[in-house]
């Protein structure tokens, strides 16, 4: 077979995309150990590591196309889009991936990128650096397949170079290096082959730093791809991106000045860089469900010292699951935690964390001739000093009165309307809000119960008409009207070791009811929200729930058809109507370490 010299550069990446080994003169050996993986041959430096795990990719990819059965795809058409991904990097090469590549592939293929904010730095460099390595399962096969690459690359004209580095044979293709590290193939620019040929012949490594290490200690072992980014690099370089950015405006705009390179936005991505060890996403795939995984690595000491807290990432309790008891079984979404008092706090030290980035977005806006809106500075301030507003309106200290009774679990939620509550109105937002806490200091919870409705009446809003209360099983239930309009009200109340306040009247005195009567279903009786947390291995820390079966009805009833757009109907109703929920959760699975899974259930 002969290729054009194109051709044979893109069937040279397209091998080592899919992992060919053991297919050159076998190198030195190596002194290091490298069953970590392709990590353990990266040098420390390097920006981004993504693996994908070869070892089931077949199943991942036939089990991700098999969960869209209820969105109407057949099984021909998985077939024939698992055949096309598959076969898809050998386009043109008369490869076929099951017949000439799965018998001997091993099981991760990894790609790297290196030296990106070098490559931002330096001048005369257009990309960054890049290697894609490949682990094999049978060397000897991969051996056969690379000599025939090497027979044709000579037939073609463009042959590649045999040199070596530090012991290590490597053929080139201009700036390409081919070598083998071990069972590992590396394909790549040259300079980077040759690190990585130092990391495997015992040169430090990505596997050897502390970031890395502590993300991949508490990755879920049956990820089916990820990506690792090195946090402090990522910062440096949006740092630099936006130095560029303000010089780029500066110039627009005719002025002169020349901004300082170590700018507004310089402190907030060194406190970044400093926070931050390790950032990782993946993805796992399971029978009729799929799990989206985020783990940040953090330095506990700096997130302290930069946002004056400890902060709710550095709880690792779970939520005990009460405060479902407390919320109908029919809610749509709910978004539920612990420690509201720790998120109050980091939210406070993470606004002032902000201030540089708020300065720099001042001076952008600056430059736009035509901006009339609000400063991000003054914005920034108002959310910072609320609690000052509140506790003159009120004469409650927020933190002390307010936070102090919520620092058990706590849940926000969008349930259904009272049945006819839409009747004769334009909108057709179906839902209340509901908010609900459970009582950790009920003098402290008595206090501001006590003194939201007396200041209301400071403030001419607890006039006969708008504030009231009505009595149900014995609690008392207030109702604020906001205007004419009976929607636009709030209403609250207390019971039973939890308090909840909502727009509307219904859904509180249903929860007052649930709550006292105990036969009203809540929650704690919904069985997808069951099933997610099994699959889940349990709440975690926050919790963020959608069931898509139960709001479907509330979803096509607030987009009549008349308002529809086509692809509703062929496009996002189908994935909708597939899906059984969705579902957010955030732990702590160590001190420092804390981790995002996102998972989508489909029907069975």
């Amino acid at each position: 077979m002969t290729m054009t010299k194109t051709k044979h550069l893109i069937l040279l990446l397209a091998i080592a995309a899919w992992s060919i080994s053991g297919a050159l003169p076998a190198p030195v050996q190596a002194q290091n150990d490298i069953d970590a993986g392709a990590a353990a041959l990266l040098p420390p430096n390097a920006d981004v590591y993504a693996w994908l795990n070869m070892a089931d990719l077949e199943k991942n990819v036939r089990q991700v196309i098999d969960t869209g059965r209820q969105a109407g795809v057949t099984e021909t058409y998985t077939e024939l889009v698992l055949d096309g991904l598959l076969n898809a990097p050998f386009a043109g090469t008369g490869i076929d991936y099951r017949r000439d590549v799965a018998p001997w592939l091993g099981d991760e293929v990894a790609l790297a990128v290196r030296g990106y904010t070098e490559t931002l730095a330096t001048p005369g460099l257009t990309s960054p650096e890049v290697a894609v390595i490949a682990a094999s399962t049978d060397p000897s096969a991969a051996l056969a397949f690379i000599q025939t690459i090497l027979r044709d690359s000579k037939q073609s004209g463009q042959p590649l170079t045999e040199g070596s580095y530090d012991g290590v044979p490597v053929y080139y293709q201009n700036d390409i290096g081919l070598t083998l590290a071990g069972d590992h193939l590396v394909l790549g620019t040259r300079d980077l082959v040759h690190h990585i040929i130092g990391a495997y012949n015992g040169g430090p490594s990505l596997a050897g730093t502390v970031g890395f290490q502590k993300i991949a200690a508490n990755l879920p072992p049956d990820s089916a791809v990820g990506v690792y980014l090195n946090a402090q690099d990522v910062a440096w370089s949006a740092d630099y991106l936006h130095r560029l950015i303000r010089d780029a405006i500066i110039r627009s705009s005719g002025s002169p000045a020349t901004p300082d390179p170590d700018g507004p936005m310089a402190p907030a991505t060194a406190q970044f860089g400093e926070m931050v060890t390790g950032l990782a996403f993946s993805a796992r795939v399971e029978a009729g469900a799929m799990m989206l995984d985020a783990t940040v690595a953090v330095d506990a000491e700096a997130v302290r010292r930069t946002l004056g807290a400890d902060g709710f990432l550095f709880r690792t309790e779970a939520m005990s699951g009460r405060i479902f008891q407390a919320l109908p079984s029919d809610t749509f979404v709910m978004l539920a935690g612990r420690d509201l008092p720790d998120i109050f706090h980091t939210a406070q030290g993470a606004f002032a964390a902000l201030e540089p980035v708020a300065e720099t977005l001042n001076h952008y806006l600056v430059y736009k001739q035509h901006y009339q809106g609000p400063a991000p500075t003054g914005i920034l301030q108002v959310v910072e000093r609320w609690p000052v507003w509140f506790a003159r309106l009120t004469g409650l200290d927020f933190e002390k009165d307010v936070m102090a009774w919520m620092s058990a679990e706590y849940a926000a939620a969008l349930v259904p309307m009272a049945p006819g509550a839409l009747a004769g109105h334009t909108s057709r937002f179906p839902f209340d809000l509901l908010a609900v806490a459970e009582i950790g200091d009920p003098a402290a919870a008595q206090r501001t119960a006590e003194a939201i409705p007396a200041a209301l009446v400071d403030l001419g809003l607890g006039d006969e008409g708008n504030l009231s209360s009505s009595t149900v099983n014995g609690v008392e239930v207030y109702s604020l009207r906001l205007a004419q309009h009976h929607r636009a009200s709030v209403s609250w109340a207390m019971t039973d070791g939890f308090a909840a306040a909502g727009t509307g009247t219904f859904n509180v005195v249903r929860f007052v009811d649930m709550m006292r009567s105990g036969y009203l279903p809540s929650m704690l009786d919904n069985a997808r929200l069951q099933k997610a947390l099994d699959r889940l291995g349990g709440p975690g820390h926050t919790l963020l729930f959608v069931d898509v079966s139960q709001g479907m009805y509330y979803l096509n009833y607030s987009l009549p058809e008349t308002m529809r757009p086509y692809t509703w109907d062929i496009g996002v109703q189908r994935i909708l109507y597939a899906l059984e929920s969705l579902t957010l959760s955030g732990r702590a699975v160590e001190s420092d370490v804390y981790q995002l899974t996102a998972m989508a259930v489909f029907k069975e």
